[in-house]
């Protein structure tokens, strides 16, 4: 998030609120709530949005790591935020799948399984290449790409799945999403 002001300052501020990212913007908003005590005005704006009609703004992605984000007075990583207040790492991402969904069709559920675990595997093998792709498709990132691939983590291993339902529970006790009935995590086929 980049800012106008300090993060604590921006009560009855308007917040331009992108909408690359649910789980980002849900995120931002039990931050400020349950732990900045603070209730700004949450407004929708394009993915990148300067700060010319919002006091602060939720950029997401790569958008996120340019210089023009370097030009704003204050700037917030929220994964950053979040593992400060909670202890916990953020789980920008899963894979959901309705139970019924997996039982008419376990098949193409381990299918789109099998190819994400394909990817990651190259991922793993080719990270200097997409490492050059990625500073070539985007020239203008001034973040240390080959760190910040290094940061991400692709296994759902068990820390993350605490994360993960303790995200779910501050959404739900914040009331920025609604209670998660049942969740069960499936290891692999």
């Amino acid at each position: 998030m980049c800012s106008n002001f300090p993060i604590e300052r921006l009560d009855g501020k308007k917040i331009g609120m992108s909408s690359a990212s649910h789980t980002s913007r849900v995120l931002l908003k039990i931050l400020m709530k349950k732990f900045f005590d603070v209730q700004p005005s949450y407004l929708s704006s394009r993915p990148y949005e300067d700060l010319t009609n919002y006091d602060a703004a939720l950029i997401i992605g790569n958008d996120a790591m340019t210089d023009k984000v370097n030009s704003v007075p204050y700037k917030y990583d929220l994964g950053e935020l979040w593992f400060e207040k909670t202890g916990f790492p953020i789980v920008f991402a899963v894979f959901v799948v309705r139970r019924e969904t997996f039982k008419q069709n376990p098949s193409g559920v381990k299918a789109v399984v099998n190819s994400y675990a394909s990817s990651i595997q190259l991922l793993g093998q080719e990270k200097e290449k997409i490492i050059i792709k990625a500073k070539q498709k985007y020239p203008d990132i001034s973040y240390d790409v080959d760190n910040y691939y290094d940061t991400l983590q692709f296994e759902f291993v068990d820390n993350l799945k605490k994360a993960f339902r303790y995200y779910l529970s501050l959404a739900e006790e914040t009331a920025f999403l609604p209670r998660v009935e049942s969740l069960e995590f499936i290891d692999g086929f």
